[in-house]
Formats: C-alpha cells, structure tokens, sequence
C-alpha cells in the first residue's frame, strides 16, 4: 500500500503541479488580454476623435466649397458685363470708325467739286468773264485774289472716282 499511496501522492503532485502551471499561463493570458483590451480601447478613442475631426473638416470644406461657387457665379456674371460692355464699344467704335470714312468721303467729294468749280469759273477757266460775274462777285479780281490765296492748301488732283 506504501506504493500506491506514493503513486497517488506523486500523481497529485503532478496534478497540482500542472493545475498551477495552467492557473499561471491564465493569469498570464489574463494579462495580456487585458493590455490588448486597453490598447484596442485607446485606438477606438484615438478613432473616435479621428472621426469627429474628420466630419469638422467636411464641414469647412462644404462651406469653403459654397463659399468659392458664389464667387465664382458673381465672378461670372461680372465677366458677362465686362463682355457686354467690350461689345458695346466695339460697335460704337466701328460706328464712330463708319462715321469718319463717310465724313473723310464727303470731304474728299467737296474738294473735288471745289476743284471743278476753280477749273471751270477760275482765272483762265471755261466761262467767260460775263458768266463769271453772273455767279460770283461783281469784282473778279478779289475771287481771283481768293482763289490764288487759297492754292496755299493742297490742291486737288482733279475729282476721284469711286
């Protein structure tokens, strides 16, 4: 019976032995899931401001993004005066441009008149001194003295033909 009572007492031993090597690697097990417990704990809060962080930021950029649409629809609508206005100009120019080429046409036309006139009623031209002094003055030597005067300008070349 001192064998079996040995026996029995050695297989306890083991038992108990066994029992705290496993009551040791729980505790151990214990504690490292409690870390990996805290640490999963901290990287939901470090998340959860993360996320907060995230939707205030969303926000400025919607605003920031309102913000530069309604600049940029004025922006627009100030370009559309600018072109309306350039246009403006523009045909007020080519108006006014219009305007000097028929002025700078009727003058030419007048010269050439005033040089047809001078060829024909002048000193030496096709009318008589009586036709002469039927449409223009009575004294012909001041005309004449007029129309020598006047050659100072630029003569015509005679009309032009348009």
């Amino acid at each position: 019976m001192a064998i079996e009572l040995e026996t029995t007492l050695k297989a306890a031993v083991r038992e108990r032995v066994a029992t705290k090597k496993q009551l040791e690697d729980l505790a151990e097990s214990k504690e490292q899931l409690q870390k990996e417990y805290e640490d999963l704990r901290e990287m939901y809060e470090v998340m959860k401001t993360t996320q907060k962080e995230a939707e205030k930021l969303t926000k400025q950029s919607e605003t920031v993004i309102k913000e530069l649409e309604a600049e940029n629809a004025s922006l627009k609508g100030e370009k559309q005066v600018v072109a309306k206005s350039n246009i403006d100009k523009v045909g007020a120019m080519d108006a006014a441009v219009k305007q000097y080429e028929e002025m700078k046409a009727a003058f030419v036309k007048l010269d050439d008149a005033r040089y047809s006139l001078n060829k024909v009623m002048g000193p030496g031209g096709t009318m008589t001194d009586n036709e002469r002094k039927l449409y223009l003055r009575p004294d012909l030597a001041e005309h004449d003295k007029l129309l020598q005067n006047a050659r100072a300008l630029p003569i015509s070349t005679g009309p032009t033909v348009n």
